[in-house]
């Protein structure tokens, strides 16, 4: 398997990690995150061939973790999109 220094993406990976828990709370945090997580996810085709079957796991997990919390950010977002102005103002009332 690859070592954690040589993982592809990891960086990238880690980045998105930390936007996301950095901005969870904030008005337009899942913006920036998304932003970062599209990055990544359009280096996914620039990745030379795994060698062995271990780097393709490997590979592949990072990519489900991308795809997770793409789904993650798409739910905050409609979640977020389905209140009314007073509901947002309540759930970001902590901003202020």
């Amino acid at each position: 398997p690859l070592s954690a220094s040589s993982l592809p993406l990891k960086d990238e990976v880690a980045e998105v990690l930390d936007l996301i828990g950095a901005n969870l709370a904030s008005k337009r945090g899942f913006i920036e995150s998304g932003e970062a997580l599209k990055t990544a996810k359009k280096k996914y085709p620039l990745l030379p061939m795994p060698k062995t079957m271990a780097e393709l796991e490997d590979i592949a997990i990072l990519r489900d973790v991308l795809n997770e919390l793409e789904y993650f950010l798409d739910m905050k977002k409609n979640f977020i999109a389905s209140l009314s102005a007073k509901q947002l103002d309540k759930y970001y009332e902590d901003e202020k």
